[in-house]
């Protein structure tokens, strides 16, 4: 049986995923991967309430949230796609949960 070329890094064993890197400069969230990386790095970056590299898988479900200046965004993973999406489907990719603002970074 043969795959396509978009399906073929997925596993059957379990629900579809996606490098947290790669998912955040797909949602347009951190506008380069690179970028995105170097937030990680910084430990800015957490998943389900744990502060996470940039290569950690998500899938859908999985809350992220991203600390950057005086604010916390918090998304929740709505969809992981196939292949590299569209500037369309990138607020397709989360569901907003909050945002924080202010002083919890003074501490």
């Amino acid at each position: 049986m043969s795959s396509s070329p978009s399906e073929s890094h997925r596993s059957d064993a379990g629900p579809p995923s996606m490098r947290l890197d790669l998912f955040l400069k797909g949602s347009r969230l951190i506008p380069r991967r690179s970028q995105a990386r170097e937030v990680c790095e910084r430990g800015a970056v957490s998943v389900n309430g744990h502060v996470v590299k940039s290569a950690r898988p998500v899938k859908v479900g999985d809350v992220i949230e991203l600390r950057q200046h005086s604010r916390i965004i918090a998304v929740r993973v709505a969809w992981i796609p196939a292949g590299r999406p569209g500037k369309h489907e990138a607020a397709r990719l989360y569901e907003p949960v909050g945002m924080e603002y202010g002083e919890r970074f003074s501490q």
